[in-house]
């Protein structure tokens, strides 16, 4: 193995900055095993945060439990969004029928099996054969307004049929393409990023219907599926206008592209000022062990604010 222990007794300390957890278990074992102090670092946004681990004087970077990521039914996701994240992950699915590697547990249709929805209209339709979402995208080339028309006007017209599950909750209005509705206005700081602004609703349609266009000529040239990357500009701005076009129709808050590469990437997306901040704190927390006085370190937590 080529990062085992007696890699680790090579140095006199180690500075972490991992982006994922399985790495950051191994090195904090390795650390542990060859007794060398490790400072392990993160950040994550606008928050960041430093801690100095040192076998037999400090807790270890696994001694508390680590937040594991949250998963939604899929009930929930197909039929009921409640809260923007549904929608984000909604749309992350939607890219993935429609260009990835399609996953049935990801599926993007209305759910008619919804136990919710027992006893609805929409429940005599289970004995109907569907076609894959992939399948029908493909028998209409991929047009956008087509694409536009099923997933937020007649899938949402479908939902609506299963009247069981908005008796307790507010139903969705599906787009009108004849009628589309008037936008309405924000008021935001111009100094605000462009990634951190909120989209109309008129970008948020040509936004959509031009991804798919650009993306299924991707898919033409690379072969036979695309890999969602938050970093592809297409890709992000598709899920982008997705995620805010099914949150409007729910009644719920739109987001920026931002804050949407922020929950639908692996990881939160790095602030420049943040990293930084711990950077600098992870060199004083170092000097300190490099003068023998480790007993003068601890966990710090740094917030970045904009001022």
């Amino acid at each position: 193995m080529e990062y085992d222990i007696n890699f680790f007794r090579r140095f006199d300390i180690v500075m972490n900055a991992l982006d994922n957890k399985a790495a950051r278990n191994h090195v904090n074992r390795m650390c542990l095993a060859a007794n060398i102090p490790l400072v392990e670092s993160g950040s994550a946004g606008y928050l960041g945060q430093v801690t100095v681990i040192q076998k037999g004087l400090t807790e270890c970077y696994e001694c508390q439990p680590k937040p594991t990521a949250k998963t939604f039914p899929g009930c929930t996701i197909r039929n009921t969004p409640s809260e923007p994240i549904h929608c984000v992950v909604w749309a992350k699915h939607l890219f993935n029928q429609l260009y990835g590697e399609p996953d049935a547990d990801e599926d993007v249709s209305p759910d008619a099996a919804d136990p919710e929805a027992a006893g609805s209209g929409a429940e005599t339709d289970l004995l109907i054969q569907r076609v894959s979402t992939r399948e029908w995208v493909s028998s209409c080339s991929y047009n956008p307004d087509k694409l536009f028309q099923k997933f937020f006007t007649d899938d949402i017209n479908y939902l609506l049929t299963m009247d069981k599950l908005w008796q307790t909750r507010r139903p969705p209005v599906p787009f009108n393409t004849q009628c589309l509705p008037l936008d309405d206005v924000f008021s935001q700081s111009m100094e605000l990023l462009p990634d951190q602004r909120l989209w109309s609703l008129q970008v948020c349609i040509s936004s959509f219907k031009r991804c798919v266009a650009d993306l299924s000529k991707k898919l033409d040239r690379d072969g036979d599926f695309l890999v969602w990357d938050k970093d592809h500009v297409a890709s992000l701005e598709f899920v982008t206008a997705a995620t805010n076009l099914r949150a409007h129709i729910f009644g719920l808050s739109r987001l920026s592209q931002f804050e949407v590469k922020s929950m639908a990437g692996n990881i939160v997306p790095a602030i420049a000022s943040t990293n930084a901040v711990v950077g600098g704190i992870i060199v004083m927390e170092a000097l300190h062990i490099i003068s023998s006085k480790i007993y003068h370190c601890k966990s710090i937590c740094a917030v970045c604010r904009l001022t």
